[in-house]
């Protein structure tokens, strides 16, 4: 009978993740709707296809605008566009 290594060494606290029981789904009551999650949520078609692009701008800039929260890039292509008119 050959010993193993493994068996002798002290097991270490944490290291094993104890197994995980899947989920239980309720049943959805028959005639409800279930609205659509909103990353699947079918979103409008862009007006313009997009154009991926290196373009350096200033880091104040880019600050003042992430500072605004998410949709910055959104609003910086607003700013350039009504820059252009």
């Amino acid at each position: 009978m050959a010993i193993r290594f493994e068996s002798l060494a002290p097991k270490r606290p944490g290291k094993q993740k104890p197994p995980q029981k899947p989920a239980k789904r309720r049943p959805k009551p028959s005639g409800t709707i279930t609205p659509p999650k909103p990353e699947t949520a079918v979103s409008e078609q862009p007006r313009r296809p997009k154009v991926q692009i290196t373009l350096r701008i200033d880091a104040d800039v880019i600050d003042h605008f992430k500072t605004t929260g998410d949709g910055w890039q959104t609003r910086i292509n607003e700013a350039l566009r009504k820059a252009m008119r």
